[in-house]
């Protein structure tokens, strides 16, 4: 997923099945890299850029919540 930002929202992202990488950029400049499998929750803040690319072989599947 290209790196996009929500501005009237927050975000919450469950992995369902596969492996990936989560950059969250937040607005201070800094830059936190995630590591996300199965079975894990992660939250971006509102306003803050970020990614999502699938590292691994399976088929990424995750359930976004705005």
């Amino acid at each position: 997923m290209n790196p996009h930002w929500h501005p009237n929202a927050s975000e919450l992202n469950y992995c369902i099945s596969g492996k990936a990488k989560m950059t969250i950029y937040s607005n201070n400049a800094r830059k936190d890299t995630i590591m996300i499998n199965p079975g894990q929750l992660t939250f971006v803040p509102t306003g803050c850029w970020h990614d999502i690319e699938n590292i691994g072989e399976a088929e990424l599947k995750i359930v976004i919540v705005l």
